[in-house]
């Protein structure tokens, strides 16, 4: 990666019972309209928000198709487990590394069903991972994303940030935050953080 004068913008996608921030999005879609170019945003999308949610995935599509986003998606594996009672270090994909595998590669085939090509990049549940899974995932020629600017944690952003925020309604207080600052800030494709050839 190297310095850059703007931001990355990464919304989280967790499974979710609700309703995704349909607020935030079109904000999104007045400002594309505003420059007169599509937002530049990564989707880091789990296969059972996907599955529980195909009314609001097919509207985000549409908007990509439509030139209002610029979507990256990223996978956010297929269940994203969590357990309220476990520890960090026995938590979301380390609670069962037999079935990382399975996790990743299950993710990718429902987004390549919609017939999206999915990106190379891949964002641990929770940020949680250990060199165990970080080396597999590597073999699956994924590249692991992370987040310098979790903005409900109270992470700041600067140029180069990457920013952490959840689209399904799972945690407003980021929602709150990064609404205000849309206007201001300068949102690159995640693929310019890292050099890849033709983006």
């Amino acid at each position: 990666m190297y310095k850059v004068k703007g931001q990355f913008l990464t919304i989280d996608m967790c499974p979710s019972s609700k309703s995704f921030e349909k607020e935030f999005f079109n904000i999104l879609l007045e400002l594309s309209i505003k420059l007169n170019k599509p937002i530049p945003i990564a989707i880091c999308v789990s296969g059972l928000w996907i599955n529980k949610h195909q009314e609001e995935f097919l509207w985000l599509i549409k908007q990509q198709e439509n030139g209002y986003l610029q979507i990256t998606w990223v996978n956010h594996s297929f269940s994203h487990p969590y357990f309220k009672d476990k520890p960090l270090e026995d938590n979301f994909l380390l609670s069962n590394k037999d079935d990382f595998e399975n996790e990743v590669l299950e993710a990718g085939k429902i987004l390549v069903s919609y017939n999206i090509a999915p990106s190379p990049f891949f964002r641990f549940p929770g940020l949680v991972s250990d060199q165990t899974l970080i080396e597999k995932l590597k073999d699956f020629g994924f590249i692991p994303l992370g987040s310098n600017a979790w903005l409900a944690k109270g992470e700041k952003v600067q140029d180069g940030s990457f920013i952490l925020v959840h689209g399904n309604s799972n945690e407003k207080a980021g929602i709150d935050l990064i609404m205000p600052m849309l206007p201001k800030l300068k949102l690159l494709p995640i693929e310019k953080a890292f050099l890849l050839p033709n983006l």
